[in-house]
């Protein structure tokens, strides 16, 4: 039962691939007659899981090619700009001062429908070939295939897909961001004949957000343009229900009568596992290989939803992480101890419901860029430096009075430059922040 689920799913994939005409096929006759160095040496393969809870099986199936063997790899471009969290943070704040509602939608076999692949590339096709689908032959194990698209495993195949992304949303009227790539925003004429904002859409590969006013009726047409021109399944509405957005959790909340959002990772938190068992010797042994690896991989866990919804913790994660995880010697019991105590203060945090970002509503006709930043001077291990801040979106009456704010950037890192003196250490830590918020601003003025 399992293995004719998963040779379903593998038909499934094959016949998206035949759809979007990812590939085509070489006949045997022609194949002596292709240069070797366009092939790709290892054959295409499935890769099999199991998307299922609980024990359920839901098969799932990707064909992917090996694009780490690609002849020509490295020699072609690969950027593909996504959005940013700072720009995901701020076009939520517009939205949600401009009473608008929240959409999140997943393109399907993105990469599939990519731009067309602009060189001569071939690869063979799975060990033991691929199935008839519909008026399309079996394909022979081994048999060489053309590829003409963002095939899974191709080195290009995410530039392949923005650039399909770009032109399809261009199309329908949308203008990329200069200071925000992959944050795409639509304006049109309304009663006055102004030109004003519709709607804004930031992208992250294949998963979309898309804010607007689903009462007014220019939002309406942008949103069925945007679900016409994407191989969209299904559209999920922000509500009061947690929705899964760039592997954090958002929802909307009603504070004082007022709409807002709510951002968190409980779900990621509460999966989050300190390794069991005691760490032997004192606080200054080394770790030794296994233990390292330990760390290495917690200390990764734990840092993703530090630097997305909890700043108290921004300074412990980028304390620990300046240590030297690749090689044993130089992280200790020390550290290891400091971790897990981290990760269990993470864990009261979000019970005590303080793990996660609120995005209330703001007078826009007023609102004022804040920024906060400090730095040490050689206090931390191996006498490094370190810098912070934090930046909040709030009102300009914030100098005489205390207002909300929407707080959307943090950061504490280690000064990379070298600085000899408390004041070359604060004007580092200046510089930067300066630089972030001057960014911010511009990026802010693109979108109001």
């Amino acid at each position: 039962m399992e293995r004719k689920k998963f040779d379903e799913s593998g038909r499934a994939e094959w016949a998206q691939w035949i759809k979007n005409k990812v590939t085509s096929c070489v006949p045997t006759a022609l194949e002596d007659n292709i240069d070797k160095r366009s092939i790709i040496s290892v054959p295409m393969r499935y890769v099999r899981t199991n998307r299922g809870e609980g024990g359920a099986l839901v098969a799932k199936s990707r064909l992917t090619i090996a694009g780490h063997t690609d002849p020509a790899i490295g020699l072609y471009r690969t950027d593909a700009p996504t959005t940013s969290h700072l720009a995901v943070l701020l076009t939520a704040v517009i939205a949600i001062s401009m009473d608008w509602s929240g959409y999140i939608f997943d393109v399907v076999t993105a990469f599939l429908t990519g731009e067309s692949l602009q060189r001569e590339l071939y690869t063979r096709a799975p060990r033991e070939g691929l199935p008839a689908v519909d008026s399309s032959p079996a394909v022979r194990p081994f048999g060489l295939l053309k590829i003409l698209k963002g095939a899974y495993g191709l080195t290009e195949a995410p530039r392949l897909w923005y650039l399909k992304a770009k032109a399809l949303l261009e199309n329908i009227g949308a203008q990329e961001l200069r200071t925000a790539r992959a944050v795409f925003i639509f304006r049109e004429k309304g009663k006055e004949g102004i030109a004003g904002l519709v709607a804004i859409l930031s992208l992250y590969v294949d998963d979309g957000l898309l804010f607007g006013d689903p009462r007014d009726p220019r939002f309406q047409r942008v949103r069925k343009q945007v679900d016409s021109v994407f191989n969209i399944k299904h559209w999920k509405s922000l509500g009061p229900q947690p929705e899964k957005y760039l592997g954090m959790q958002w929802q909307t909340v009603t504070e004082g009568g007022a709409a807002s959002l709510c951002i968190h990772m409980d779900e990621y938190i509460d999966n989050l596992s300190v390794p069991s068992g005691k760490l032997s010797g004192d606080s200054e042994r080394p770790l030794d290989a296994e233990e390292l690896a330990q760390y290495r991989s917690l200390l990764a866990k734990a840092r993703w939803p530090v630097n997305r919804v909890v700043p108290e913790l921004a300074y412990g994660v980028s304390a620990l992480a300046q240590m030297n995880t690749n090689k044993v010697g130089e992280v200790t019991v020390h550290h290891a101890t400091e971790l897990r105590k981290l990760v269990k203060r993470l864990k009261v945090l979000k019970d005590r419901g303080r793990a996660r970002l609120y995005v209330r509503k703001l007078d826009l006709s007023s609102l004022a860029c804040l920024t906060y930043f400090d730095a040490s001077f050689a206090q931390e291990e191996g006498f490094k430096s370190q810098g912070g801040m934090f930046t909040v979106l709030t009102d300009v009456s914030v100098v005489s009075q205390p207002v909300l704010g929407n707080l959307v950037e943090y950061e504490s890192s280690t000064i990379r430059r070298v600085v000899r003196s408390t004041m070359a250490a604060e004007s580092a830590a200046l510089s930067k922040s300066l630089d972030r918020q001057l960014y911010l601003r511009l990026m802010g003025e693109s979108l109001t």
